[in-house]
């Protein structure tokens, strides 16, 4: 089904330390990041839309980043 879990990100997908300051030059995406599903429902399937869409904004923001 998946895995529920993973780093904190930010809508970047940067991934926070625990303080919630961003690590810079890290972002995490997918099933890594389940950010969405934080205190929720895992629904089978769900984690697909979640690495689409989660990959290509990391890599947008990652590419930007100077």
């Amino acid at each position: 089904m998946g895995t529920i879990g993973g780093v904190r990100t930010n809508d970047k997908f940067q991934v926070l330390r625990a303080d919630g300051s961003v690590i810079k030059g890290l972002y995490a995406g997918g099933e890594t990041a389940n950010r969405p599903f934080y205190r929720r429902v895992y629904t089978s399937g769900t984690g697909l839309g979640l690495a689409y869409t989660s990959g290509r904004i990391a890599g947008e923001n990652a590419a930007q980043e100077k």
